[in-house]
C-alpha cells in the first residue's frame, strides 16, 4: 500500500469515528481496519525523510490511542420499565467518555494526516518537479 493511500484511508476512518461519535472495540478489530496502525507504522519506518517519518508515526500513534480508548464490545440488555442500576449508569458514562476521547483523538489524527500529506506533497514536488 502506498503512503498516500494509507494516509487518505486513515483520514477517512478518523472522519467516520467523528461522524459516528466513536465506536466500540469490535469496529477496530474488523478485518479491514485491524492492521491500520501497524501498516502506518511500517510505512513510516521505510521513509527516508525524518519529518515525514515522524509525522506518519504520530498518525499511527493517534490511531493506537483511538483504538485503545474503545469501550469493549458488550451486549447490554435493557428491559422496559427496569431502572438502570448505578453500575449500569457508571458503565454507560465510562463508555460515553471513551467515545468522546476517540472523537478528540480522531480530530487530532486528521490534523496529523494533513501535516503528513503536506510534507509528502512537498517532497513529491521536489523530486518530480510538480507545482
Amino acid at each position: 500500500m502506498a503512503v498516500r493511500e494509507a494516509l487518505t484511508t486513515v483520514r477517512s476512518l478518523f472522519g467516520e469515528l467523528i461522524d459516528e461519535r466513536g465506536f466500540d472495540a469490535s469496529w477496530f478489530l474488523a478485518e479491514e481496519r485491524r492492521d491500520t496502525g501497524q501498516r502506518l507504522k511500517d510505512l513510516s519506518q521505510r521513509r527516508d525523510d525524518p519529518e515525514l517519518r515522524q509525522t506518519m508515526a504520530s498518525v499511527a500513534q493517534a490511531w493506537a490511542d483511538a483504538s485503545g480508548s474503545a469501550p469493549p464490545s458488550r451486549v447490554m440488555m435493557a428491559y422496559a420499565d427496569t431502572p438502570e442500576t448505578p453500575q449500569e449508569q457508571r458503565r454507560r458514562q465510562r463508555y460515553a467518555a471513551a467515545r468522546a476521547r476517540q472523537v478528540d483523538v480522531a480530530r487530532e489524527g486528521i490534523e496529523r494526516v494533513e501535516t503528513a500529506l503536506k510534507r509528502l506533497n512537498k517532497l513529491e514536488r521536489k523530486i518530480f518537479g510538480r507545482s
